[in-house]
């Protein structure tokens, strides 16, 4: 929330208005949650009166963010709790979707960007007393919420039937481990930011990352991770629809930096992938479309009720599949048959694993797997 002044007619008005996004359209619109008044009979009253204003409206989004995430963590509990439930023992669960694009962003995030590498000397060398090994990485918690980032619109935080091929990614268990690695990741940003931004503006072809350490600062901060997402014209970034949007400074900057820093890396990832079909394959392909492809990238596991051993994996047609298949081509994969056996799958997608158990995860194996067969 923010304090505007409005002209009308020979007076002005004192407004506290709040900015939120339109879910149909996705863009950032703008309400007015309070009239205050007459600006002159205002400023007679208190001529103090607009800095106290403005920070009562600080105040009140500090109040406003905490409820909603205090919401959204319950909500994500219940979700758990409801899953929970669910008669693991019965034939009639029907079988899950695995999203494979995250092959593909993984590719870019430890092979080109060398991510992985990175953050995981970081935690060895400055933060050991997080190292678990039983617990998710530090490196696979920041790699899903970049995931979440460039396959926003197709990952729902409250699904529990949409998995990611060969990936221990879980909304409720990223969550728990994300208040663990929160604070290391916060302090080792500025160490991330400068190691990889060389490397994104060369890969991705995105020059003006070269500066952007230079000019960062709250007020900028702001909304760039929005922009980005939404800007219609995905391939720039627009400063004047970020400009217009910044009201107010961030009351957790470092938090804000780890933010952006996550959103800039998904739409990089997203401009590789570009990149790579037009040098590769002389394909122009729009952002949108290449995300759409990744998030129609499916396949269904079909357990055989009598032999666990004998799992087929199933691809699901989809308008983009064409697109998913040369996007795995630029990357040295090989398009999924449409049906085909575990060695298959791992063999075109260069992936080593002894078991299906490693590909579909131990906890949906055991919730998917037959225990009463009817046959």
């Amino acid at each position: 929330m923010y304090v505007h002044i409005r002209q009308s007619g020979n007076s002005k008005y004192v407004y506290i208005v709040e900015a939120y996004r339109n879910k149909k359209t996705g863009k950032i619109q703008h309400r007015t949650v309070e009239r205050v008044g007459r600006y002159d009979i205002l400023l007679q009253k208190d001529p103090d009166f607009l800095s106290k204003l403005k920070a009562d409206a600080k105040n009140r989004t500090k109040i406003q963010k905490k409820e909603k995430a205090k919401i959204s963590v319950n909500e994500m509990l219940n979700d758990e709790s409801i899953s929970s439930k669910i008669d693991i023992d019965t034939v009639y669960n029907g079988f899950p979707q695995y999203n494979y694009a995250n092959i593909v962003l993984r590719i870019i995030f430890k092979d080109i960007f060398k991510l992985q590498y990175r953050i995981n000397y970081l935690q060895q060398s400055h933060y050991s007393d997080t190292v678990d090994e039983d617990a998710p990485q530090c490196f696979d918690v920041f790699f899903h919420r970049i995931l979440e980032k460039a396959l926003g619109k197709y990952i729902n935080k409250s699904d529990r039937y949409l998995y990611f091929l060969c990936d221990t990614y879980s909304p409720y268990e990223d969550l728990k481990a994300y208040r663990k690695y929160e604070k290391m990741l916060t302090e080792i940003n500025d160490d991330v930011y400068f190691y990889i931004f060389n490397k994104m503006a060369k890969k991705a072809n995105l020059p003006w990352l070269q500066f952007l350490p230079l000019s960062l600062d709250e007020r900028f901060l702001n909304d760039l991770d929005i922009s980005i997402s939404h800007s219609e014209n995905t391939g720039s970034i627009n400063f004047d629809m970020i400009k217009e949007l910044i009201q107010r400074k961030q009351s957790n900057y470092q938090l804000r930096m780890l933010m952006v820093l996550e959103s800039i890396i998904a739409k990089a990832m997203l401009e590789i992938i570009k990149r790579r079909l037009k040098e590769r394959l002389d394909l122009d392909v729009e952002i949108d479309d290449i995300q759409d492809a990744l998030g129609h990238a499916l396949l269904t596991p079909l357990i055989d009720p009598e032999n666990a051993d004998k799992i087929m994996y199933i691809k699901h047609a989809c308008p983009y599949m064409g697109l998913i298949n040369n996007i795995l081509r630029v990357f040295e994969l090989t398009p999924l048959q449409n049906f085909q056996n575990r060695s298959t799958l791992l063999r075109n997608l260069k992936m080593r694993y002894s078991s299906d158990v490693e590909i579909l995860g131990q906890m949906v194996f055991n919730t998917y797997l037959y225990k009463n067969a009817i046959v």
